[in-house]
């Protein structure tokens, strides 16, 4: 289970009164490492996440949570909060009987230019990044009648199929923050950086930016 300090962002729903908590994204700092994949293009950064989705009491089906979105945006001191990248994660997750921690899949696409702009503007310090959440709560029902693949059929019986409802909420509802912030190990990111510059020398971007204390070595 991820820790309960951990800076994380939730998905609720109303329940007797009050509300539950179905779905959980957590943003761990303290990593020894932050993952890079080179492209063509530069590299693709994957962000240190986990996620836990469980089955709450007030739930009809299992919950699932789909279409998961993080905008990541500087908190400068020169520039202030601005936008540099989104990270996104294609996979879908959905509640089992035991309760457990997956590990996420935000990978920011292309992110060379967001990293250049960060170096230029986040200051002495570490950079502070802003990430906010977007994404849909759904729940998996079994259907004694549905369509299977074969187009055309129809399909009625004992045997139940699995379907996905329509979204039943999204993140940030009912008051709760849907963004954290985070800053990693100042020699963590320094090993980042040094690595995507390396994959990325070639790239036209970087031929603009001989100033930057990262590609003169000052």
């Amino acid at each position: 289970m991820a820790s309960k300090e951990e800076k994380h962002v939730g998905v609720w729903l109303p329940y007797d009164g009050g509300k539950e908590r179905f779905v959980a994204i957590f943003f761990p700092e303290k990593v020894e490492k932050l993952d890079l994949q080179p492209t063509a293009t530069g590299v693709n950064l994957k962000i240190p996440s986990e996620i836990e989705v469980r089955c709450g009491r007030g739930s009809r089906g299992r919950p699932m949570a789909t279409s998961l979105r993080a905008t990541i945006s500087l908190n400068s001191p020169s520039a202030g909060l601005i936008e540099v990248g989104v990270a996104r994660d294609e996979n879908y997750y959905i509640a089992e009987a035991k309760e457990r921690t997956l590990e996420a899949e935000f990978v920011w696409r292309d992110a060379l230019a967001g990293l250049i702009f960060i170096e230029k503007h986040r200051g002495d310090g570490r950079p502070v990044l802003r990430i906010d959440l977007d994404g849909e709560l759904c729940s998996v029902v079994k259907c004694k009648e549905w369509w299977p693949n074969e187009p055309g059929t129809y399909r009625s019986g004992e045997t139940y199929a699995e379907a996905r409802t329509r979204p039943l909420q999204r993140i940030g509802k009912y008051g709760d923050p849907s963004h954290v912030e985070v800053s990693y190990p100042g020699e963590v990111w320094a090993k980042m950086i040094q690595e995507a510059f390396e994959a990325s020398r070639d790239n036209p971007l970087l031929a603009l930016q001989s100033l930057l204390p990262f590609l003169t070595g000052s």
